[in-house]
């Protein structure tokens, strides 16, 4: 079998998930069809049946390629941090959520949002495998802190949403208000945390 054709073979449930999202953009969740999907894969819509049963699997398919990886990787800097904790949310933790902003993810985000009222079944797999994997991530995060002295007890051990809520704001703000006045993502995300943080350090830990 030609190599170039096995290629290809493999690319296409990528190449379907990347038509699908932009289909999703482009013409809303509920008016979105298979057929279109498909039409702009270039594929047949019995080939799109084959990788996906259904217009609730391709959105979890793009979830799954476009927002769990960017999740997966910010879990994994956590976990093998080597910097103060105040360091990394004040100066990298805004950066990174920033770019998933900027990226496809923030894409898929602003469509949970604008279609997620009318369709609790896209909220209800966002909210579990990515709201709710972020909320402990979070959690787990500030607790690391309160227990090496970085951090005095807080809301936030329980409120992490404190610290995520600026990020759907911009979002919300950019949805609405952006072609007015577009926000300046990362400097927004950038002082938010560093106030929030600058709030919880310990003396021992603060300049």
């Amino acid at each position: 079998m030609n190599a170039s054709y096995q290629r290809r073979k493999a690319d296409r449930p990528e190449e379907i998930l990347n038509a699908a999202l932009d289909v999703f953009v482009r013409d809303g969740y509920d008016a979105s069809r298979l057929a279109d999907i498909a039409a702009e894969a270039g594929v047949s819509k019995g080939l799109l049946y084959h990788y996906f049963d259904s217009k609730e699997a391709l959105f979890r398919a793009v979830v799954e390629q476009e927002v769990t990886p960017r999740l997966e990787e910010m879990t994994r800097l956590i976990g093998q941090l080597e910097i103060p904790i105040a360091q990394f949310m004040k100066q990298m933790l805004p950066e990174l959520m920033a770019a998933v902003l900027a990226s496809r993810a923030g894409v898929v985000i602003r469509l949970v949002i604008a279609n997620g009222a009318q369709h609790p079944e896209i909220t209800r797999y966002y909210f579990d495998n990515i709201i709710a994997r972020g909320e402990a991530m979070l959690k787990a995060l500030i607790q690391r802190g309160v227990d090496n002295g970085e951090f005095r007890e807080s809301a936030l051990q329980t409120q992490p949403m404190l610290l995520m809520a600026p990020a759907i704001l911009c979002q919300v703000w950019g949805m609405l208000f952006g072609e007015y006045r577009a926000l300046d993502n990362a400097a927004l995300l950038r002082e938010h945390m560093g106030l929030m943080v600058s709030a919880v350090e310990t003396q021992a830990t603060t300049p």
